[in-house]
């Protein structure tokens, strides 16, 4: 669901439900796509700034290596990033959980 860009987040639940999910991030008013809610964002709260116990650093090669990865623990770590910043951005507030 992350690779196929369905995984929910702001940007894609506003083109679905243009009343309920803003068009912004809410931390720092950037486009909310996946990649930068769960990983570009700067202004993330601090409770998703950490990727597999090491500070997150925010650039789309690190996101995409991470997305092509084989190892079974970085996949889960990338899914829970993924789940903690949509439910910290309140994407998962409306409707089923991934």
């Amino acid at each position: 669901k992350i690779q196929t860009d369905v995984f929910p987040h702001l940007l894609k639940l506003h083109a679905i439900h243009p009343t309920l999910y803003p068009t912004v991030c809410p931390w720092c008013g950037g486009r909310p796509t996946l990649y930068h809610i769960s990983w570009g964002c700067d202004r993330k709260p601090s409770d998703i700034t950490n990727f597999l116990g090491e500070p997150l650093t925010p650039s789309m090669e690190q996101w995409e290596a991470h997305l092509a990865s084989s190892d079974p623990g970085v996949q889960l770590a990338l899914l829970d990033q993924v789940r903690r910043a949509a439910k910290a951005s309140g994407a998962l507030d409306v409707g089923p959980q991934p």
